[in-house]
């Protein structure tokens, strides 16, 4: 099992395609920063974070990429002859993935707000915001989880790269479309979409407690799904 997660954060610290997927979030980022749509950094901060699809279908374009790229590639039936068993497979892949989403929940909008302090100044104290931006970033953590192993799930079920990010970008727009437009709350979307704000930890535990269920269900499944195919 140690040697399978060395083997992904080998991979991991190696691969361009979660690089290139942040490059395309701060272009179209750093494009509303320059054009002054945000008039400062905290003002960037919490638009990035309020508006949480574009980094979700970002993590849906991953899935396909790190995560059903896998199982296309022959990887998996390769670990597999070489005795590994596939609870450890999935494990080692889950942790590869969840790395790479957790990257881009920090640096896309870490980065774009210090971009725009850059270019527009700060309202406040730097140091405070920093403070709310990291607060936020560990307020998402458990939601992030949650969603991303959703996600994994479906590229297990599907294991075709581009089937797979195909389908994981449309259960994305179609989830948060639904949550939007049914005002659901504690959902892990609504979590990831106020956690610039302060609010009380006792009111973000029923959608903590969603995205730990959502996330342990989702990865039973696909752990019992690997069981049932070949590869």
């Amino acid at each position: 099992m140690g040697n399978l997660i060395k083997a992904e954060l080998c991979r991991f610290r190696k691969e361009k395609s979660m690089w290139f997927i942040l490059l395309v979030l701060l272009c179209c980022s750093g494009m509303a920063v320059f054009l002054g749509n945000y008039k400062s950094a905290e003002m960037a901060f919490r638009n990035i974070t309020r508006d949480y699809m574009p980094l979700v279908i970002a993590w849906a374009v991953y899935a396909g990429l790190a995560a059903a790229g896998e199982f296309s590639g022959g990887g998996f039936a390769y670990k597999i002859s070489a005795g590994y068993s596939r609870t450890e497979i999935l494990a080692a892949l889950f942790v590869h993935y969840l790395l790479g989403c957790l990257a881009l929940l920090f640096l896309y909008p870490a980065l774009t707000t210090l971009l725009c302090a850059a270019v527009q100044g700060v309202e406040g104290s730097f140091a405070y915001l920093l403070y709310r931006m990291a607060a936020a970033f560990v307020r998402s953590i458990l939601p992030t989880v949650g969603i991303a192993a959703c996600l994994f799930f479906l590229c297990v079920l599907i294991r075709k790269k581009a089937a797979a990010m195909g389908v994981c970008i449309g259960v994305t727009l179609f989830t948060g479309m639904l949550n939007n437009s049914l005002e659901l709350s504690g959902t892990p979307y609504v979590i990831l979409a106020e956690a610039w704000a302060e609010i009380p930890a006792a009111e973000l535990l029923p959608g903590i407690l969603i995205s730990l269920l959502l996330g342990a269900a989702a990865l039973a499944v696909s752990l019992w799904r690997a069981t049932l195919t070949e590869f």
